[in-house]
């Protein structure tokens, strides 16, 4: 993930089917999120994100995927899972929902959750949710017994 300014962030998914650029920035007191694939998908996300910032709209721009725009003052809250893979941003305008995920890179999810509050004043403390010991339990648990009842069966 790289900061292109204080308030836009790219980040670069090199998978090995999915080579993508996912952009996420705040233009004025808007959010716009979107992403770019395909051969030369990090300029064009850096192309679009070019032309947004020098005042075109977003939604009559050609070529981003996913694209969602959702203004700042609609942002009902920020989650980052537990692996740290993602920011979503939920909102919420007119009755609608909406949610725009944004993957980080290197686990750094908190860390760029931290940035988007910071860069847009958005009125939110951190907070962690608890997992007790039978929740954290259950993931290794199932990856014990079906295996060992799989091959019980065998």
């Amino acid at each position: 993930m790289s900061m292109v300014d204080d308030r836009s962030w790219i980040t670069v998914i090199h998978a090995r089917n999915a080579w993508a650029s996912h952009v996420l920035a705040v233009v004025g007191d808007t959010f716009v999120s979107f992403h770019t694939g395909g051969v030369g998908y990090e300029s064009e996300g850096r192309r679009l994100l070019g032309e947004i910032q020098a005042g075109a709209d977003p939604r009559g721009l050609k070529g981003p995927r996913k694209l969602k725009v959702a203004p700042i003052g609609s942002v009902t809250g920020l989650s980052v899972p537990a692996d740290l893979s993602r920011v979503d941003i939920s909102s919420t305008e007119g009755g609608t929902a909406q949610k725009l995920t944004f993957p980080t890179q290197d686990r750094r999810g908190v860390e760029v959750a931290r940035e988007i509050v910071r860069e847009t004043g958005l009125p939110f403390r951190e907070a962690r949710e608890n997992v007790g010991p039978l929740m954290a339990s259950i993931v290794p648990l199932c990856c014990a017994i079906l295996p060992a009842a799989f091959c019980y069966q065998l």
